[in-house]
């Protein structure tokens, strides 16, 4: 049975799923490594991708300032 269609909204954040059908991975390496690199983030470590989400957040902030409007 398929599951049903989910409620979609501009800002959300959503699970993504990283295996197929019978738990085979469905992307053999992410590059999580090159991603960082580009926002010159030295290599992949909790404090690392603490720091791409606080500069994705803050270029989404400053992107839509009226997502971020009714918040304190």
């Amino acid at each position: 049975m398929a599951r049903r269609w989910r409620i979609e909204y501009p800002g959300a954040l959503y699970h993504v799923l990283n295996r197929g059908d019978r738990r085979e991975p469905i992307v053999k390496a992410l590059g999580v490594d090159r991603v960082l690199g580009e926002e010159g983030i030295p290599k992949d470590s909790p404090a690392g991708r603490r720091e791409f989400e606080r500069r994705l957040e803050a270029r989404r902030r400053q992107e839509e300032p009226e997502a971020y409007a009714t918040e304190r």
